[in-house]
């Protein structure tokens, strides 16, 4: 796709809490009278395990915070058009075809003033999500020079274009007649060059800036590079070629792993099926450059690239490939849900990414070949006959409608297919904005079923359907046996079906998680008794997660942190959840406890009673490194074996620190008093004070803490923006402070 971008940008409790905001459960209404219709049978088989499911499958891109917290995403990707010619040192950019070819400056960044760039900012918070962050690198050669100052087709040299940016006159869209005009400019016109020794100081940069616990990064070799001639044609007005791709795809892994060793490089990241088979100078034929490269598809050619290059340096730089996928059909991506055919075809088109069979409903069928996409398993032969052992990643992707009940189908088939089919990673594009759009529901049905992290399993099993086009199945295993299910009801229809269940013994009572049309706003849960193979009914049009824990299983009590670091005075909730026979106990005490860290005394802090699925909630503010555990307190008799006491989860406090300016703008020569509070009491501890210099902090002097919590040091600043902040040591009992930075003017 052409046109997609994006700019970013003391020990104390409070009342118990038993249900929160968007994670509310609803018991599950009773049937109505309406009859189901005879559905597919399913099958289950844990004796046939597959492919251990890579939580990063469930990403997107650009993740807001409310989507990422609701739908738990494992990765966040900075990627699309955009970032092509972003430069981490200064945040420029150029909006490429997306916006009239612009140089701006990303919303947030502050690199050009010697703060973090919005790079950085993505990065620490992604980390701080529990998010892995996938991170594209500019490999054309070209990013964006200045702020505002540049464009690809100035008015002044290209005059009468079609169209003209409204807010910024002087530049234009680049066509006359609808015809793209000849490009006459150099590259250096807006850009400026960016070879491998600058990604090197981009993977390095990212890698010594990182918070503490950043997974290791995956890096994208750019963003749909057969588009570059028309996406960011101003540099490339001309089809890069497949030996000029290969050649700068593999230097630029040897450059991003010669910053960062722990890197995970991925490519090509391109834009679908045409990319996948034919090169961008044969204009989705098979021409002669697809012929000068032996007559194989271009991914093919790309993985024998990597594979030819890395024996010749002695290690693997390629660990994944990646393409994007969009459905082809009319009114599918990137749009709202359309008309009744529009979403029966967007329930079909699922099974272009792995069903042989299917022959694609689109442009694609008429070309006469390669009407099978099957994407994946295409993907998989190309990796086992040139590069084996390479993963596999679908880098961007989008079915459209997911602020219906429609997309959210088909989302939560295509995560099922990306579970099954063993992804690597994967980033939906278009996220939805917020906790309650019917999409972010179809990554929760894999994710986060009840809002305290309850999600599919960790490996797949064989799970099938007499018919996927109607009922599609999805089977897992989580760590300690319990089987899950994933069932997609994509017709109108309620439908009654016999689910089997071989090679385990199950508890006789599993939880059905459920989300439909009933209720667009929840999820609902019920008991479903389960056997060997049990009639269960799917209601039309729903998303149902089953969850069924082995025979013989005891109480047990699960418990977790909003939060595993705070920075006072900020609160998190501790979330228990009890269980027997893997059925949650409603109307249970559950007593929470908590410590200071490193010490043995517990102490109670509250008590909650579990609610209707089995949660109990307390709201904490600690003012030290604190651990917390939760108990069962139902006593014991012949009918109630209460449960272990749950793991202890420890959350660390950041003190909080302030920092003021006696003034922000002055002459060269003239000095300012940089002062602020630590809270809670620091006396005694070392204030550092930083300046941002090139993109890192540097120490300019150091104080202490007064007894009344304040400091003070009085410095002379640079000319210029210089941006300066404190750091203020850890304790036995605190982690450090960070204020947040403060700019000055000084001219």
């Amino acid at each position: 796709m052409r046109a997609r971008t994006r700019r970013v940008a003391a020990l104390s409790t409070a009342a118990a809490l038993v249900a929160g905001g968007g994670f509310a459960l609803h018991p599950a209404a009773a049937a109505g009278p309406a009859v189901a219709s005879a559905g597919p049978a399913l099958s289950i088989d844990v004796g046939q395990p597959g492919t251990a499911i890579s939580p990063d499958v469930y990403g997107a891109s650009f993740a807001t915070p409310a989507f990422a917290a609701s739908a738990r995403i494992p990765l966040d990707r900075w990627g699309g058009n955009s970032t092509s010619r972003y430069d981490y040192r200064t945040d420029d950019y150029n909006t490429g075809l997306d916006w009239y070819f612009e140089n701006l400056r990303w919303d947030g960044g502050q690199a050009s003033s010697g703060g973090p760039s919005a790079l950085d900012t993505f990065v620490a918070t992604s980390t701080a999500s529990g998010a892995r962050s996938a991170v594209t690198v500019p490999v054309n050669g070209w990013v964006a020079k200045d702020d505002r100052v540049s464009c690809g087709f100035p008015t002044s040299t290209y005059a009468g274009q079609d169209s003209t940016d409204y807010w910024w006159p002087a530049c234009g869209n680049g066509q006359k007649g609808s015809s793209d005009v000849a490009v006459t400019l150099p590259a250096s016109q807006t850009s400026k060059a960016f070879g491998p020794a600058e990604i090197t100081g981009m993977a390095s940069h990212l890698a010594a800036n990182a918070p503490a616990g950043t997974a290791p990064m995956i890096y994208q070799l750019d963003n749909e590079p057969s588009l570059w001639n028309s996406t960011h044609r101003d540099i490339s007005p001309a089809a890069v070629s497949g030996a000029s791709l290969f050649a700068k795809s593999t230097a630029a892994a040897d450059a991003i792993l010669a910053g960062d060793p722990s890197a995970i490089v991925t490519g090509p990241g391109d834009w679908g099926w045409c990319a996948y088979f034919f090169f961008p100078q044969d204009s989705c034929t098979a021409g002669a450059d697809r012929t000068a490269n032996g007559g194989i598809d271009l991914g093919a050619a790309y993985l024998k690239a990597f594979h030819d290059h890395d024996v010749n340096v002695g290690h693997r730089t390629l660990a994944v490939l990646d393409e994007h996928f969009y459905p082809q059909g009319d009114g599918i991506a990137l749009t709202t849900a359309g008309d009744a055919a529009t979403q029966a075809l967007r329930l079909r088109s699922t099974r272009a990414l792995w069903d042989p069979t299917y022959t694609d409903e689109s442009w694609i069928a008429t070309t006469g070949v390669y009407e099978n996409v099957m994407l994946i398993p295409r993907m998989r032969a190309w990796v086992n006959q040139y590069y084996p052992g390479t993963g596999l990643a679908i880098g961007e992707y989008n079915f459209g409608g997911l602020e219906s009940m429609n997309g959210a189908l088909a989302q939560a088939d295509v995560l099922g297919i990306l579970g099954r089919e063993g992804v690597r990673w994967a980033a939906l594009w278009g996220a939805p904005d917020t906790a309650t759009a019917p999409g972010t529901f179809a990554f929760r049905m894999f994710r986060n079923l009840d809002g305290a992290g309850a999600a599919f399993g960790t490996t797949s099993v064989a799970a099938s359907s007499t018919d996927q086009g109607r009922l599609s199945v999805y089977a897992a295993t989580r760590a300690d046996g319990t089987v899950t299910a994933v069932v997609v009801n994509k017709t109108a229809s309620d439908l009654s079906s016999a689910v089997s269940v071989a090679g385990a013994a199950l508890a006789p009572t599993a939880q059905a998680y459920r989300y439909s049309p009933a209720d667009l706003a929840h999820i609902s849960v019920s008991a479903q008794p389960v056997s060997g193979t049990t009639t269960m009914t799917f209601p039309a049009q729903s998303i149902t997660t089953l969850v069924m824990p082995l025979a013989g299983a005891t109480s047990s009590l699960s418990f977790a942190s909003s939060a595993t670091s705070l920075t006072y005075p900020g609160s998190a909730v501790l979330t228990a959840r009890l269980y027997t026979s893997g059925v949650q106990v409603p109307g249970a005490p559950i007593g929470f406890y908590a410590r200071l860290r490193g010490t043995t005394a517990w102490t109670r802090v509250g008590t909650a009673t579990t609610n209707a699925t089995g949660r109990a909630q307390l709201r904490v503010a600690p003012s030290y490194d604190s651990e917390y555990l939760a108990r069962d307190l139902r006593a014991t008799s012949p009918s109630v074996s209460p449960a272990p006491d749950s793991p202890v989860r420890t959350v660390l406090l950041h003190r909080a620190v302030t920092l003021a300016a006696s003034r922000t703008a002055l002459r060269s020569g003239g000095t300012v008093t940089l002062s602020g509070v630590a809270t809670p009491s620091a006396r005694g501890l070392t204030v550092t004070l930083q300046r941002a210099v090139s993109g890192r902090w540097v120490t300019v002097t150091t104080t202490t803490v007064t007894r009344r919590s304040t400091f003070a040091v009085t410095v002379k600043p640079p000319r210029g923006r210089p941006a300066y902040r404190v750091v203020v040591a850890a304790d036995a009992h605190h982690l450090n402070a960070i204020s947040p930075s403060r700019t000055l003017r000084v001219t």
